[in-house]
């Protein structure tokens, strides 16, 4: 089960065996434990996948085998009955098949096709009898035909309880279960591993109410809704939902089912549920590295904006100074001139705002938080990055033409992630034409409804541009065409756009310079849809 310790699984040989290597004694207590609970597990999936007959386990089942060979071998050898008396070997034989394996069952059959023959020299000596002759080929001919037919099964057997166990060790080790559900009756069969998932136990009838109870209290409509939809039978189940366990843990557990008919045109899903507690933890922890890499990359590109951001914010304050001198010039005179002493004070606080609007968003671009969708206008997203960086654009010298599309649809995403992306597009552009002397240095923001799902910006620079063989590396992680650079602002925009359900990639102008481009999906009410639905089927 997900997030439990490693487990000292039992070979396959072992389970085979039914005899699991439970020595625990070199180990831990609570590792001990833990393998004896597996090796306990490895011994139940034999009985329970390959259940022995009820004559294997009676302990006078050999005793009855061996009574009624020499019940048969007296009636043969001392009774004058002209019938092939020793075919009844074959029962022994059969009896045999079940508590022997192949040697034995080969032994018993040629020790029984022996007391035929000693039965007839007994009985008939070596006189030339074609009748006795031929009763005691029959008989012969039958126990062989047994022992070829047990044996068959026994092969069959083994290659069935094989492959069972296979299957459940597999389920097992993958965390995967199989069921069925018919919907009429609400019957459910469930393998070995789904139990194990639900912390149920094996002997539990299954049903949807056991479903329901380990549901967690958040995503029992979702699951309602799923069930409602799969009813009708035209639906196929996809569907990842949370557990929550009697001792307060989560699991995350897939559902994929599809509907089919049984041999009565009832309908029967058939599905498999995953546990993939392991694999969200993963995703979590990967995502958390990667919101502090690009918190990391953040702060560095701020650094390097060091100069344009220090104008931003000393630009108002002394804005602030000069229209406090002013005012307080109009208070000092012999009539005081309030209607300029309240302009000013109103210019006062409009850069006062205007400042503290700057660390505001200084301040969201360098504090790591969690993700945050929202719905967005993205020319919003494009202005506000412009605003950071209007004296980065002023010092190089850079034209900047928008072409803003107004109306766009909006888009579902995090303000600052988004934000981070345009500002490595822009900077990385402004950046490559720091070196053209030659010719305008022109920088082109556009945005663009992308046909009715998507909202495309584009950003088109007139500098050096990149070579053709890197276009295709340019969004890799450390790789860079700059001398100081560490690859990584670009692989970030790549990665965030892409968590944003969007595609990022880069391209020659049709004259010089690089054009950068990236697409996200437009808002839709289904952008907040819990994850997991059921879908129709399909043949």
């Amino acid at each position: 089960m997900a997030g439990s310790p490693a487990i000292a699984t039992p070979s396959l040989p072992d389970l085979w065996n039914g005899s699991p290597h439970c020595d625990q004694s070199d180990r831990g207590t609570n590792t001990a434990s833990i393998d004896r609970r597996a090796c306990k597990r490895g011994t139940a999936v034999m009985n329970r996948t390959s259940p022995p007959s009820a004559l294997s386990n009676w302990p006078a089942s050999r005793l009855i085998a061996g009574a009624l060979a020499i019940i048969i071998f007296a009636i043969d050898t001392f009774t004058p009955l002209d019938i092939a008396i020793a075919v009844l070997y074959v029962i022994v034989v059969l009896m045999a098949a079940n508590f022997l394996r192949r040697r034995g069952v080969i032994l018993v059959s040629l020790a029984c096709a022996g007391l035929t023959v000693l039965s007839f020299i007994l009985q008939h000596g070596y006189s030339d009898g074609s009748d006795s002759i031929g009763r005691t080929l029959v008989s012969l001919t039958a126990i062989g035909v047994t022992t070829i037919l047990a044996l068959n099964r026994q092969r069959a057997e083994d290659a069935w309880r094989r492959s069972e166990t296979y299957l459940t060790e597999a389920q097992r080790l993958s965390r995967t279960g199989s069921f069925s559900w018919k919907i009429a009756t609400e019957e459910q069969v469930w393998s070995e591993e789904i139990f194990r998932i639900y912390e149920y136990d094996f002997a539990t009838k299954p049903t949807l109410d056991l479903v329901r109870r380990r549901s967690h209290p958040d995503d029992a409509s979702m699951l309602e809704q799923a069930f409602e939809q799969a009813s009708s039978g035209a639906q196929n189940i996809d569907i990842t939902h949370r557990l929550l366990m009697p001792d307060g843990s989560v699991k995350h557990v897939k559902v994929l089912a599809h509907p089919a008919q049984d041999m009565e045109d009832n309908v029967e899903y058939v599905g498999v549920l995953m546990d993939i507690t392991a694999a969200k933890r993963a995703e979590e922890a990967l995502q958390e590295l990667q919101a502090s890499l690009a918190h990391v990359t953040r702060v560095t590109a701020l650094g390097e904006l060091t100069a344009s951001i220090a104008h931003e914010v000393n630009q108002p304050l002394a804005a602030i100074v000069t229209y406090g001198d002013a005012g307080l010039r109009w208070l000092n005179r012999e009539v005081p001139q309030l209607d300029e002493v309240r302009s000013a004070v109103e210019r006062m606080i409009d850069c006062a705002k205007l400042a503290g609007e700057v660390i505001a968003r200084l301040r969201a671009l360098s504090r790591k938080t969690t993700t945050e969708m929202v719905r967005l206008d993205i020319n919003e997203v494009v202005n506000e990055v412009l605003f950071l960086i209007r004296r980065e654009i002023s010092m190089h010298q850079v034209l900047v033409r928008l072409d803003l599309d107004s109306p766009l649809p909006s888009v579902f995403g995090d303000r600052v992630q988004l934000q981070q992306v345009i500002l490595n597009l822009l900077v990385n552009s402004i950046q490559a034409m720091a070196l053209v002397d030659d010719r305008p240095r022109e920088l082109l923001i556009r945005s663009r409804a992308d046909n009715s799902e998507q909202v495309l910006v584009e950003v088109r620079d007139s500098g050096i541009g990149i070579d053709p063989e890197h276009v295709g590396q340019l969004f890799n992680a450390f790789f860079t065409t700059k001398a100081d650079g560490m690859g990584m602002g670009l692989s970030i925009c790549r990665s965030i756009i892409e968590a944003h359900g969007g595609r990022i990639w880069a391209s020659h102008n049709d004259g010089p310079g690089t054009i950068l481009q990236f697409t996200l999906p437009a808002h839709r009410a289904a952008a907040a849809r819990p994850e997991g639905t059921a879908r129709p089927a399909t043949a």
